[in-house]
C-alpha cells in the first residue's frame, strides 16, 4: 500500500483528470524526487514532449519513405505512445559540465509494424516498418585532453 502511495506521488501529470484519446494534446510528465531531504524541484535533463495514445497519419519508413499510416475509424488504428525530445536540433543537456563532457538530447527510435503505402499514393495498404520515437536521452561524449609535459626536453 505504501509503495503504491509513493509511485503514485512520484508523478504529476498533467491534464490527466478526465482525459479521453480523442482529445489528445500532448502530456507533459514532470518527475519528482522522493527522496527525503531532495526538492521537489527538478530539472530536465532533456526537455521530452509525450503524446500518450497517438496516431499518427504519416511516418516515415526505416528507409527514410514518408508514408501514409491506415487510420479507420471502424477497424484497423495504429496507436502508440510517442517520445521525442522537445528541440529537434540535438540541443546540450541541462547539467553537464561542458569543460568534460560535449552532450547533445537526441530522440531514439524503435521499428514497429503497421500498414502503410507510399504517401501520395492510391495503392493498397501494405504491412511496412515505421520508425517511432520511444524516449529522448542524454547522450555524453568525455573530453579527452593531451597534457604537455612541463619539461618539453623531457620525453
Amino acid at each position: 500500500m505504501i509503495v503504491a502511495l509513493l509511485l503514485c506521488t512520484a508523478f504529476d501529470v498533467k491534464k490527466a483528470a478526465n482525459f479521453y484519446p480523442e482529445q489528445l494534446d500532448q502530456v507533459y510528465i514532470k518527475k519528482k524526487s522522493i527522496l527525503v531531504g531532495m526538492s521537489e524541484e527538478t530539472e530536465e535533463v532533456c526537455e521530452t514532449v509525450i503524446h500518450n495514445g497517438y496516431r499518427p497519419a504519416q511516418g516515415h519508413l526505416v528507409n527514410g519513405s514518408l508514408v501514409e499510416i491506415l487510420q479507420q475509424s471502424i477497424g484497423h488504428q495504429f496507436r502508440k505512445t510517442f517520445v521525442r525530445c522537445k528541440e529537434e536540433n540535438r540541443p546540450t543537456c541541462n547539467g553537464v559540465k561542458d569543460n568534460l563532457y560535449t552532450s547533445e538530447c537526441v530522440t531514439v527510435y524503435e521499428n514497429v509494424n503497421t500498414m502503410v503505402r507510399l504517401f501520395g499514393s492510391s495503392a493498397r495498404f501494405e504491412l511496412g516498418t515505421i520508425r517511432v520515437p520511444i524516449q529522448c536521452e542524454c547522450r555524453l561524449r568525455r573530453h579527452y585532453r593531451i597534457f604537455e609535459s612541463l619539461n618539453s626536453d623531457y620525453h
